[in-house]
């Protein structure tokens, strides 16, 4: 599960004073409002971002069954005798 940072009062990653490459990975940086998660550097620096996101697929998996109906249960219900019928209280 990735991680997820919410930068909130407008807090951004500000890059070093230099020429180089950030790299970030590993997680989503969310900025409140949406926008950009990253400043410009003060001077006239070259920063290039490599700013990757994690891809991860999740699947709910559905067998297509049709639950039982209530009839159905009560009837299971009194064939393994987990009920007396005269116990038992049918609601409409």
């Amino acid at each position: 599960m990735p991680v997820y940072t919410f930068l909130v009062n407008s807090w951004k990653v500000t890059p070093d004073e230099a020429n180089h490459t950030l790299s970030v990975t590993g997680g989503i940086l969310l900025v409140s409002g949406g926008g950009d998660s990253f400043n410009n550097t003060a001077g006239a620096y070259v920063v290039r971002i490599n700013y990757q996101q994690p891809v991860q697929a999740i699947t709910v998996a559905t067998g297509g069954v049709t639950p039982p109906t209530a009839v159905e249960i009560a009837d299971e219900i009194m064939t393994r005798g987990l009920l007396e019928e005269d116990n038992f209280l049918a609601l409409k």
